[in-house]
């Protein structure tokens, strides 16, 4: 295996711990705290000055053919998000929503993506997905063990085909 650096090590680490701390979220409404703290996680040890906080200044994105919110805007905009999100059930096109508007919202300088694809995970384990195995199987194959991976990905496959086949039948 190639050598990594340290701050790819401490990614890995810090993608583990939040798997733990989702876990334990799993019966808990999401809240801006839950969201901070996913993000602290991952950000701890490689930006300890913007973990678990959000960005203080404006960034843009080459090829957006959109601006992300202001930064003195993203409390307000994460508080409506979160009114938003909560007033229904959830779903998952609620989920896909909320994602997209997460990221567009961009709240933190960095570990926007780790942070919501984390936060999908925890409300579609509260509908009882199982995507938690997804992210085992990938924490697992960075040390080389891929049979969860392999085990993970052709169940996903034949799950596929077989609700293919009960609509083609």
């Amino acid at each position: 295996m190639a050598k990594k650096t340290l701050r790819e090590h401490l990614e890995v680490k810090n993608h583990a711990e939040p798997l733990f701390f989702i876990e334990n979220l799993k019966k808990e409404t999401l809240s801006e705290y839950d969201i901070k703290s996913i993000h602290a996680i991952i950000l701890n040890g490689i930006d300890r000055a913007n973990a678990g906080k959000y960005r203080s200044v404006d960034v843009r994105f080459d090829g957006a053919t959109h601006n992300v919110t202001s930064s003195h805007l993203i409390p307000q905009e994460m508080n409506d998000l979160l009114a938003w999100y909560t007033s229904e059930p959830v779903t998952i096109n609620r989920i896909i929503e909320f994602t997209c508007k997460f990221i567009n919202i961009h709240p933190f300088i960095d570990g926007n993506g780790r942070t919501s694809r984390l936060l999908t995970n925890l409300e579609l384990l509260k509908l009882g997905y199982p995507r938690l195995e997804y992210y085992q199987a990938l924490d697992k194959s960075y040390y080389g063990d891929y049979d969860e991976a392999y085990d993970f990905f052709y169940n996903c496959i034949i799950e596929s085909l077989n609700e293919y086949l009960s609509f083609t039948n």
